[in-house]
């Protein structure tokens, strides 16, 4: 497992390092559980690339109440790191890692990459 840019099959980059890039049916996904932290209930999954291997931590949430709200943060994690993530942890581990990418309705329907503590709340 590789956690540089490029695709360790090809030294090409793969499309799973773009916000837009790890798409439905191209990545197998493991359910961590729901962060119910703070009253958030944010979804934590593992998703695999299919096309590189790479791991990802996903996060996603979203307040019904508040229109615009939902949001989701994709980092890259290690092996050894799945071992050790639980949904309530998974912001800690995600503001830590070097950078992460991020998008949904919160962002005003845009998304980028970014490092530092990620907004759930």
């Amino acid at each position: 497992m590789t956690n540089n840019l490029e695709n360790p099959a090809n030294n090409q980059p793969c499309s799973c390092i773009f916000p837009d890039g790890l798409q439905y049916g191209k990545f197998l996904s493991r359910n961590i559980g729901i962060d119910k932290s703070k009253g958030r209930f944010g979804e934590v999954s593992i998703y695999k690339c299919c096309a590189c291997q790479r791991l990802w931590l996903h996060y996603f949430v979203e307040y019904e109440h508040l229109s615009q709200s939902a949001r989701w943060y994709r980092g890259l994690i290690t092996e050894a790191m799945t071992k050790t993530i639980t949904a309530e942890n998974a912001v800690e581990i995600l503001s830590n890692l070097q950078w992460y990418l991020y998008g949904g309705s919160y962002f005003h329907g845009k998304y980028g990459c970014s490092k530092g503590q990620i907004d759930v709340d």
